[in-house]
Parts: structure tokens; sequence; C-alpha cells
């Protein structure tokens, strides 16, 4: 907690402006910074998603298109869920402890993601045709994989923070004229 919001609190008068402007400032700060701290802690959780992706797409190979795009990402996402609850709630939110609730609710923004991105990945993957990049192809599963992960991100940044991970608020002087 930020000194000056500390002495406001503690001898309960109104912040000035300046210290208004102040907590502010740190607060943008502190929100860049943990901004950057999760997708650090997402460009992991990539990798490891698209790698067990990548995996499983060879080994569901012989299944149906549906299927295989379903079981693939379910496969893939378990893996990235765990590795991604664990470095958002120890690191980038810094919520250590126990908590049912988050886990809860990170269960259910894990579900809502996982569905949203297998069916945008089934529905994309016709319309992406498969490509060769320093002599290796890239399936249009993969492709659409990259497109229908990205278009999530903020939106799975945003729920984590504002919903699974928040904060308890504190009550905030408003500031002196």
């Amino acid at each position: 907690m930020p000194l000056c919001k500390t002495i406001a609190n503690h001898y309960n008068h109104p912040m000035t402006q300046t210290e208004h402007k102040e907590l502010q400032q740190n607060q943008t700060k502190q929100s860049i910074f943990q901004f950057l701290k999760f997708s650090a802690s997402s460009l992991i959780t990539t990798a490891v998603e698209f790698f067990f992706f990548w995996i499983a797409l060879h080994i569901f190979a012989f299944i149906p298109q549906f299927a295989k795009i379903y079981t693939s990402t379910v496969f893939a996402r378990i893996f990235s869920g765990l590795t991604n609850y664990a470095l958002n709630k120890i690191w980038s939110f810094k919520r250590p402890g126990k908590s049912r609730a988050e886990m809860i609710k990170f269960a259910i923004v894990f579900i809502g993601r996982l569905i949203l991105s297998a069916s945008f990945v089934y529905l994309l993957t016709p319309l992406i045709p498969d490509f060769r990049i320093f002599g290796k192809t890239i399936e249009s599963e993969f492709s659409a994989k990259v497109i229908t992960d990205l278009s999530l991100f903020f939106a799975n940044f945003y729920l984590q923070k504002i919903w699974v991970f928040q904060k308890k608020r504190s009550t905030t002087n408003a500031p002196q004229q």
C-alpha cells in the first residue's frame, strides 16, 4: 500500500490532490507491470499449450477433424491451464495461499476459454490453408489456434485480473480540493 494512502487512512483524513495523483501514478505503474508479468506468463503457458496441442494433433490424427481438434484442445489446455493458474496466482497477481473461490472462478474461465478456443479453431481451420515455412509444413489447425488464442488473450487477462484474482478493495478517500 502506498505511503500516502496509508497515512490518509491512518489519520482518517482526505488525501490532497498531490497525494491522490501520486497514488494514481503508482497504480498505473503497478497495472502496467502486472500486465507485462501476465504477458510473460502467457508466453510460457502458450508454449506449453502449443507443444501439447501439436503432440495431440499427431496422436489423434486418425480420428475425424472435429474430434481431433476438440480432443487436442482439451489435452493441451489441461497442461497449460495448470501452468497458467500457478504462474498467475503466484507471480502475476501475487495471491498466495489457497482459495477455493479463486479455483472455481479460474475453472469457469478455463472451461469457457477451452470451449471458445476449440470452437473457433474448428471453424477457422477450413478457411486457412497449410503452408510451409523453413521447410516445415504448418498445419491449418495450428495456424487457426494461434489466431484464436491471440484473440482470447485480452479477455483472459481482464477476467483473471478483475474476477479470478481480484484484490479486496479498500476504501480510498476522495482528493481534497
